[in-house]
């Protein structure tokens, strides 16, 4: 017998419809097979033949996962709380740094330097370009009115003077190497 006096439970919501949707438990009069309906084809079904106490626990286990899946869909979802204790803000944001690297060796020279209190910020960096000129930014940056920049080059753009490269070469050929056959001994 299905529940309801035949009538499928198809109103349900969540994930107790999909559950009770596709499986319904009917036993025989002497309790010793269990079968499988699967309401979305009524059609195809399975019967097992257990022992009546396997009959039961069957039972009653599938009633504890129908009631385990109604109270897990039934509790709110609540974001786990952090483990470390975060240090409360004490103000505006502070801050000052400077940092540079000039080697001579590599031609490498650059750096950077900024300070911030609060909601504005100021700072510049700079970089040696491969022409020969120092590239200055400096920026600031007042609350809302976004990053602004001021772009300097210092020095003269130095080019080298233009040297072809020299012209093509085929590669040199290959003899292949030697094939080695070897001598048959006998012992």
């Amino acid at each position: 017998k299905l529940l309801n006096g035949g009538q499928v439970p198809w109103s349900l919501t969540g994930s107790r419809s999909l559950l009770l949707s596709l499986l319904h438990l009917t036993s025989r009069q002497d309790g010793r097979s269990l079968r499988y309906i699967n309401l979305a084809r009524p059609s195809v079904d399975t019967s097992l033949v257990l022992p009546s106490h396997l009959n039961m626990v069957l039972k009653v286990f599938v009633i504890a996962a129908l009631v385990a899946v109604t109270v897990a869909d039934t509790i709110p979802y609540t974001p786990p709380h952090p483990s470390y204790n975060a240090p409360a803000p004490t103000g505006p944001a502070q801050n000052n740094f400077d940092w540079s690297v000039n080697d001579a060796n590599s031609g490498n020279d650059y750096g950077h330097n900024e300070g911030r209190n609060g909601y504005d910020t100021q700072g510049s960096y700079y970089v040696q370009l491969p022409d020969g000129r120092l590239q200055r930014v400096t920026y600031t940056v007042n609350g809302d009115s976004g990053y602004v920049a001021q772009v300097e080059y210092e020095g003269e753009a130095q080019y080298s003077a233009y040297q072809p490269a020299p012209s093509y070469q085929p590669a040199p050929t290959y003899r292949p190497a030697p094939t080695y056959t070897p001598t048959p001994s006998y012992n």
